[in-house]
């Protein structure tokens, strides 16, 4: 069975479309959620609403807790507190409610689904380097765990012998036995790698591929939208470059 994996949807509608496209074009059986369905872009209501309507599983991701809880206590800048603001005053309260309700794990077909790491954590921690990979490692229990929030894809793997390591990022790859993985798809509404498409990955369970997936959308439509929602202009403009 194929298993479309997609995240840091981040209210970008446009891009949201056309990699459920994508997904659906390769008949994905399942598709799974790694969180932050809202923040930054124009349409967290129209991005809440679909990923219910197809009762995609999902978790948590930092900008969706920001979103809901009474007071952030992280570091953040005055324009990500501006727009948090500003996408509660969209979301109805029903789309609150459901966002409140995320968890912070899922699981389904023999993977399973964090947003940030699976290190225990008050905040939401970045899976980049060698140090947070141990982190993640010593705490992660399945096989195969695919993540988000770096908005960049990334295969990283931890053998019982060897130092956990990023491999290879080929557009498709045999995923090595004996070793736990964890995965990340890149972003859908916010790609981070210098590369403005929307990105997913598909998952095959029969013989353990992985292929990573860069789709084109409309991406001055999604600008416009958030130049008439008066999103900040630094906001727009890193769409184009992919960071």
């Amino acid at each position: 069975m194929k298993i479309g994996i997609l995240g840091d949807i981040h209210a970008n509608l446009e891009a949201f479309h056309a990699i459920l496209g994508a997904l659906q074009a390769e008949e994905c059986g399942k598709i799974l959620c790694t969180g932050d369905v809202v923040g930054y872009g124009p349409n967290p209501q129209e991005c809440v609403d679909l990923v219910r309507e197809l009762e995609l599983p999902c978790v948590m991701g930092n900008h969706d807790e920001w979103t809901v809880v009474q007071q952030v206590r992280w570091e953040i800048s005055d324009l990500v507190r501006e727009d948090i603001s500003w996408t509660r005053g969209i979301l109805t309260e029903d789309a609150m409610a459901w966002l409140t309700e995320l968890p912070r794990f899922c699981a389904y077909g023999g993977v399973e689904v964090v947003h940030a790491s699976n290190a225990p954590s008050m905040s939401w921690p970045y899976v980049r380097d060698e140090k947070s990979l141990v982190m993640n490692f010593k705490y992660q229990k399945c096989s195969i765990c695919f993540n988000g929030h770096t908005h960049v894809p990334a295969v990283a793997c931890k053998s019982p012998d060897t130092d956990p390591l990023f491999l290879e990022l080929p557009e498709q790859m045999q995923l090595p036995s004996g070793c736990k993985l964890l995965i990340n798809p890149g972003s859908v509404g916010q790609p981070r790698d210098r590369d403005p498409r929307a990105a997913c990955a598909i998952y095959e369970t029969r013989d353990r591929s992985l292929r990573f997936v860069r789709v084109p959308y409309d991406l001055a439509r999604t600008q416009a939208a958030m130049a008439a929602v008066e999103r900040p202009q630094h906001f727009i403009d890193r769409l184009a470059l992919g960071q």
